[in-house]
């Protein structure tokens, strides 16, 4: 009689962890979706991330009326602004290849976001620096703001976007040394 009761259990036990499993693969589908990565981005990094078999076909009709599911203007931004922030950091060669399977980006597409990457990266690691150097008062933000304006061609409502941005990772810096 134990035997057929922890059976049972057994089979419930299972039941109820498919179920959270296919919960789980879902939000992680909808995570990698909307992180803008493409259908068959997906299925084959659940093939082989989780040894789980899917086609890109079945992740389009299961996420077709899925609410948490980001418009696809929305998940294309973000798959830009992961080529740049993360990607291509991560990234030491170029992978167009990689990018291309990921978020679906023509070649052409993924030489430009590369450029214009390469290009904020160096102004962008510039204009930190000067504000740095504002924050610890070795430069004033006039000097500073010339600069940016001047010799990195920052248009002023991308000054004060950088400054913000400096802004809060200081304060965020701050806040860890107080802990």
């Amino acid at each position: 009689m134990n035997d057929t009761s922890d059976n049972l259990d057994k089979k419930k036990y299972l039941r109820d962890r498919k179920k959270a499993d296919v919960g789980n693969l879902m939000d992680i589908i909808v995570a990698k979706l909307n992180e803008g990565c493409t259908y068959s981005f997906v299925a084959t990094g659940l093939g082989e991330w989780l040894h789980y078999i899917i086609s890109p076909d079945e992740i389009r009709d299961l996420t077709s009326d899925e609410p948490l599911l980001l418009p696809l203007s929305e998940r294309k931004k973000n798959a830009e602004r992961n080529i740049y922030c993360h990607d291509l950091k991560i990234i030491k060669n170029f992978d167009t290849e990689y990018l291309h399977r990921k978020y679906g980006y023509s070649y052409q597409q993924l030489n430009r976001i590369f450029r214009t990457f390469m290009d904020g990266c160096q102004r962008g690691e510039q204009a930190a620096a000067l504000i740095t150097q504002v924050h610890y008062e070795y430069i004033t933000m006039s000097e500073a703001y010339n600069k940016l304006t001047n010799e990195l061609g920052y248009a002023p409502e991308d000054v004060i976007r950088v400054v913000e941005k400096m802004k809060g990772l200081f304060e965020s810096l701050e806040k860890e040394v107080t802990k």
